[in-house]
């Protein structure tokens, strides 16, 4: 398709380059339906990343006398704009446990977004690196499709809220966290690429028939 279309595309220019008439046969529509239809491709695969972030998170000090696990604590809101006419092609999430600022590790807990929607990490091994680590342990989350759709309400508002559940004593560090939304143009540009092509196609051809 993409020969072909490369092809269909030398032809159009030089056709618009010298006034000369395009001949609308079927088969030309359908190049043109093809060519448009490698335009929209290509841009898509060049999707767009909508990058938003929270800052490090330091919270309070628990002992052992407190009750595990602890409510649900807010550690920061990301906040982006998806342009109008976007789509969302997927997204991630990551951050680390521990922070190059405070501590290099954390309490045991488990993170979330939408309240406790998503669980998108989890420390839960007292020996691991993410509780005992010399250095922040990285971590990173993929959304799922099915994640994607419970979302969308998230996504449409421009907001979407990370949150932490610890689960032991001590106290819970978290890196600077980083939401990464891939969006993609809607499927109605692929109509207005191959409606301007068509239209400008017909406008040469009469042009050049009024010539006659």
């Amino acid at each position: 398709m993409r020969l072909q279309s490369a092809i269909f595309l030398g032809f159009v220019h030089r056709k618009l380059l010298y006034f000369e008439p395009i001949p609308m046969r079927p088969k030309t529509i359908l190049n043109i339906l093809v060519c448009a239809t490698a335009c929209f491709a290509a841009r898509g695969l060049a999707r767009a990343d909508i990058l938003a972030s929270i800052p490090e998170y330091n919270g309070g000090f628990f002992d052992f006398s407190a009750t595990y696990p602890l409510p649900l604590t807010n550690v920061g809101t990301f906040h982006f704009t998806i342009p109008s006419g976007e789509n969302v092609l997927g997204a991630d999430i990551s951050g680390t446990f521990g922070n190059p600022d405070y501590s290099s590790n954390t309490a045991l807990s488990d993170y979330f977004v939408d309240g406790q929607l998503i669980e998108v990490a989890s420390c839960e091994d007292p020996g691991a690196d993410c509780a005992q680590g010399m250095t922040p342990t990285p971590w990173s989350y993929t959304f799922s499709n099915g994640d994607l759709a419970n979302l969308a309400s998230a996504f449409a508002s421009g907001s979407l809220d990370f949150n932490v559940i610890q689960k032991f004593p001590f106290v819970v560090d978290a890196g600077i966290t980083t939401l990464d939304i891939q969006v993609t143009p809607e499927p109605s540009l692929f109509f207005l690429i191959a409606g301007g092509l068509a239209g400008v196609a017909a406008l040469r051809r009469w042009k050049n028939s009024t010539n006659y």
